[in-house]
This record gives structure tokens, sequence and C-alpha cells, in this order.
């Protein structure tokens, strides 16, 4: 009996390891490891892809975007992470987090592509929850509730269709086709 598995499905279960790892790893104070297991995340969704250099641009441009989110919040006060050494600004482990999340939107998110209102629904609903989750295993001080909550799902809302559009955009462009290429 031959067992195929599915190359979606195990970048979801890497994606929530990674999740995991972050989110338990900067509850303990050992931020570190968090970050090793995102970056051999992040290095697996590499080996597998044939588009490197897209997958890489997304990935940037959704890590720049997410990071600098997160960072506003804590400027704001309206979040606070667990042994953050950065005063104004999210910790690493959170850069990490964006970066393995655009591994997800080619693999195990693939169905959300031109799905817009779909997927601003969704990420109104699971992007604050990812974040509560986080503040109850302990990786996040301060939570501002409900405004936190409320934050999150306006961006998060916003976040999911510019992030399908953004991942079209740098799929369809002709530059990245002839990079990729050489």
């Amino acid at each position: 009996m031959r067992v195929t598995v599915n190359r979606n499905f195990i970048n979801f279960v890497l994606f929530q390891i990674g999740w995991f790892a972050c989110v338990l790893g900067a509850s303990s104070n050992m931020t570190d490891k968090g970050l090793v297991i995102a970056f051999l995340v992040i290095a697996i969704h590499f080996l597998f892809t044939n588009y490197k250099l897209k997958e890489a641009m997304l990935m940037v441009w959704m890590t720049i975007i997410g990071y600098s989110w997160d960072s506003f919040l804590v400027h704001l006060s309206v979040i606070e992470y667990v042994y953050s050494d950065l005063n104004s600004f999210a910790p690493l482990w959170i850069a990490a987090m964006w970066a393995m999340f655009a591994t997800t939107l080619n693999a195990s998110l693939t169905w959300l592509q031109e799905r817009y209102l779909l997927s601003a629904i969704l990420g109104a609903i699971f992007g604050p929850i990812a974040y509560y989750s986080a503040f109850q295993l302990g990786a996040i001080n301060a939570f501002q509730w409900p405004d936190a909550m409320l934050l999150q799902a306006i961006a998060w809302a916003l976040f999911m269709p510019s992030f399908i559009l953004l991942n079209k955009i740098i799929y369809q462009t002709q530059l990245s086709a002839i990079l990729e290429q050489k």
C-alpha cells in the first residue's frame, strides 16, 4: 500500500509546529528555540517550492507589513510581549511567525486564492484568535481586551485579501518570472 502525503497538509502541520514553537518559546523565555524551528519550517518550504524568488519576495513583503503592524500595536501599548528587549518594537519571533505565515499562502491556504471576501471574513475571525491564543499561552503580557481584538479583526480583514492580491501581483510580474528562470 502506497501512502501519499499532501504537501499542503505538511505545510499546515509545519506552520502549526512553528507557531507553537515561537509562542511557547516566547512564553518560557526561550525565543531562540522558537526561532530555530521557525527557520527550519521556512527552509523546508523553500526546499519544496519551485518558485523560490517569488516566495522570497512574498515572504519579505508580508513580514515587513506584519512586523510593522505588530510593532505599531506595541508602540500604542495595545499589546505587550513577554521577555521583549525591543521596547517599541515587536520581538523577532513575531517577524519569524509572519515569515512562516507567508509560506502558507501558496500551500495550505492556496484554496483562498481569488476568494477575497472569504479571506477577509476568515482573517477577521482567525487573526485575533491567534493573538488571543498567544496571550492565553503566556507569550503576550498585555492584551487590551476588547480593543486589541477589534483592531486585529479589522487589520486581518484587510491583511488577508491584501496578501492574496500581493501574491497575485508577485506571481504575475514579468520581472520575477525572468529572474526565476535564471
